[in-house]
């Protein structure tokens, strides 16, 4: 059979309905955007102790709260953290992976991978995201009925 039969025949008997295969085909791009993010921020690091709400973890951060918390949220539909309780994450065995000086070394060899050579989130990427998250933040301070 071809690639193109098999291909058609894995998404005619899949049970899971073709826009949420594509969805998951797609989002393997943003995912490894959102896995360097909060790596480079240390996020796995600030959850060590115990867990901690988005908040805490974007002062910690510097990153843009309603942002971080969608990040969060996407990467826990991944397994990659948990969310204990409303706005409150914990670690999974995957961010576990991220922090710095984890014995299997999953982070140092995914920010290898992701910074050189042709499998890369990039830094270039990762500043983007930073970037819009910034931006993200002035435009909500500026459309907050508080400020100004």
């Amino acid at each position: 059979m071809t690639a193109t039969g098999e291909a058609q025949e894995t998404s005619q008997t899949s049970t899971i309905p073709p826009v949420l295969q594509l969805r998951q085909m797609t989002s393997g791009f943003w995912v490894r955007w959102m896995l360097y993010a909060v790596a480079e921020r240390g996020v796995p690091d600030l959850l060590a102790d115990g867990p901690l709400t988005s908040t805490e973890m974007a002062q910690a951060t510097g990153l843009h709260e309603p942002t971080l918390y969608r990040i969060l949220r996407t990467l826990s539909s991944f397994g990659v953290f948990t969310e204990e309780s409303p706005r409150r994450f914990a670690l999974t065995p995957l961010s576990s992976a991220l922090k710095t000086g984890d014995p299997s070394a999953a982070r140092d060899d995914w920010f290898a991978r992701s910074a050189g050579g042709g499998d890369r989130a990039g830094s270039e990427d990762h500043d983007e995201l930073i970037e819009h998250s910034h931006s993200a933040r002035q435009r909500v301070a500026l459309s907050s009925p508080t400020s100004g």
